[in-house]
């Protein structure tokens, strides 16, 4: 199974490397976007919504 995870606030390569995911909330099934405006704004939504369920501002 392989996932992508943004790391917010972080800014090293480790491309390549193992981590641990520890899943703490689901945000949403898989979508379908029309372009690519439309998955910036999604991202966005999705970060504003994981930076209040971790009190992360």
């Amino acid at each position: 199974m392989k996932i992508e995870v943004h790391i917010f606030d972080f800014d090293e390569n480790i491309y390549g490397e193992n981590v641990v995911v520890y899943w703490k909330k689901y945000i949403r099934d898989e979508e379908k976007f029309s372009d690519v405006t439309e998955l910036i704004d999604k991202l966005k939504d999705d970060e504003v919504q994981v930076r209040q369920f971790f009190s992360i501002n």
